[in-house]
């Protein structure tokens, strides 16, 4: 299982490629991989790239006013997403602690998933939109793919233990 968009965090097509193959050689006789991932929203992300956001809120135990800000940018060319955020936790004027994270993820289209599953040695068994199931259509925000080692090829599975 490659649940919440851990492919996600495969940054080069080496990186995917090495992560699936290694899945299909653990799958066990009958073994099912599931892998499941956002579909890029191409729309949203264009108008949401560079614009900082920021959040406020009370901390329930200490009263403390905490800011959340954070930015999300994207490169279309090598299909990465940075997210760039900083908290801070403030009583009164004076701030009690902060910390920043700066973390990079690759999105990537169906198409190309299901080319890397194939390249990777799978079938793909089934397709649906999300983890509740249905069919996959234009305005699906999530998928997922159901694949089992692929019966024939160069990557078809041996049976046999040695």
């Amino acid at each position: 299982l490659a649940a919440c968009n851990t492919i996600l965090h495969c940054t080069t097509t080496d990186d995917l490629l090495a992560v699936l193959t290694r899945a299909r050689e653990h799958l066990g006789p009958n073994g099912v991989f599931v892998v499941d991932f956002a579909v890029p929203n191409v729309l949203r992300m264009l108008q949401t790239s560079d614009i900082e956001a920021r959040f406020e809120m009370l901390h329930p135990d200490r009263g403390t006013r905490v800011i959340d800000t954070y930015t999300v940018s994207y490169n279309f060319v090598k299909q990465m997403e940075t997210y760039e955020a900083r908290i801070e936790e403030w009583d009164e004027d004076t701030m009690v602690r902060w910390s920043e994270v700066s973390t990079e993820r690759a999105f990537y289209f169906p198409r190309e998933v299901e080319l890397a599953l194939k390249c990777a040695g799978f079938d793909i068994v089934k397709t649906w939109k999300g983890l509740r199931g249905g069919p996959l259509v234009e305005t699906s925000q999530d998928m997922v793919y159901v694949c089992k080692a692929a019966s024939e090829g160069p990557w078809a599975v041996s049976r046999r233990r040695r």
